[in-house]
């Protein structure tokens, strides 16, 4: 039977511990001020399946799924993975499908370019990382299958004996998205797993190439907004991201509306080394993006050694936008190394 590996990144301790599992349940649903959970109300269920060697397989893993479901598990996260699957695992997967029950996995930390079972499926939450500032991190498994993004480099959690520790890898991330799903049903009612996920998958800040891309998914989760999708009130126009487009040697501006209402007149500035053009963006309606698109002279790129681009979301006299220092943001594109 295919081993699955823990894949715990630079967690810090032997793979046989228990500490891999206790970091991963306290991202999703510490109650510690020190070490938070996403979602401190959530109930926990532990199943173990991994060994003293930190190593699981198959059939153990889909064991683990259907004990979770029958113990009354409306998310599943799984801090684990291989690349190998079988019809047992699949049968898993169908078994928590059938009843309700969505299954959170780590997209894998190889640098890979397919993710390891179970995030492989389409059925399931794939998870990749990114740092701080939003960038994926270089281990993170990269596949036009992935479907979110969370932090997953230097996050802080609960560990042994009441320690404290900083972890990395697609792990850390997978229990922070299904805290996350946790944390949307909490404050909607009636709320399956699946359409707490469908929420954050639209709430997503986009990142990487404007929409779904192999290296972010559907984009970083951003539960602020998560939790008030459903506040119409809501004005929040935001700059997602900066993308340089090095096939079409162009730059992409993904301008989001992350609130409630649609939202026009809006005004993006942008300032390149100093050289300022405004461009106006077309009215939003709630969740949608739109890219404004300028060339990348390279020539100028060599010539000068690098580009910043400073760009400032405008909003209309008298818009009350509730979250205006995501209106701002900076990058700098450096030439090719020869």
């Amino acid at each position: 039977v295919p081993p699955f590996d823990t894949g715990p990144g630079s967690f810090p301790a032997p793979r046989g511990e228990a500490g891999h599992g206790t970091g991963a349940a306290a991202l999703a649903a510490g109650l510690a001020a020190d070490a938070p959970g996403v979602a401190p109300a959530a109930n926990l269920i532990s199943i173990r399946v991994t060994g003293a060697d930190g190593l699981s397989d198959i059939f153990t893993v889909a064991r683990g799924i259907t004990a979770a479901v029958d113990a009354g598990a409306q998310v599943i996260n799984i801090s684990l993975g291989g690349y190998a699957t079988t019809g047992v695992l699949t049968a898993a997967i169908d078994y928590a499908e059938a009843h309700g029950a969505l299954i959170v996995a780590a997209a894998g930390n190889d640098q890979a370019t397919q993710l390891t079972w179970p995030a492989a499926d389409p059925r399931v939450v794939s998870v990749g990382a990114v740092d701080a500032i939003g960038q994926q991190v270089t281990f993170s498994n990269s596949s036009p299958q992935l479907q979110i993004s969370a932090p997953g480099y230097g996050v802080q959690t609960a560990w042994l004996d009441g320690q404290r520790v900083y972890v990395d890898g697609t792990s850390a991330s997978a229990p922070i998205v299904a805290g996350a799903i946790a944390a949307v049903m909490s404050v909607n009612p009636g709320f399956t797993a699946a359409r707490a996920w469908e929420v954050l998958a639209t709430t997503a800040s986009d990142a990487g190439a404007p929409g779904a891309d192999a290296d972010y998914g559907r984009g970083i989760l951003n539960v602020g907004w998560a939790m008030t999708y459903h506040d119409h009130t809501r004005v929040d126009p935001a700059i997602s991201h900066h993308y340089y487009d090095a096939a079409n040697s162009q730059m992409d501006f993904v301008v989001q509306n992350r609130g409630g209402q649609s939202v026009s007149g809006l005004t993006l500035d942008v300032d390149t080394n100093g050289f300022t053009l405004s461009y106006r963006v077309p009215s939003l309606a709630p969740a949608a993006s739109t890219v404004i698109t300028i060339p990348v002279d390279q020539k100028t790129l060599v010539a000068t050694g690098a580009l910043t681009y400073k760009t400032t979301l405008g909003t209309p006299i008298g818009v009350n936008d509730q979250d205006p220092s995501n209106n701002f943001k900076t990058s700098r594109l450096t030439p090719p190394k020869k």
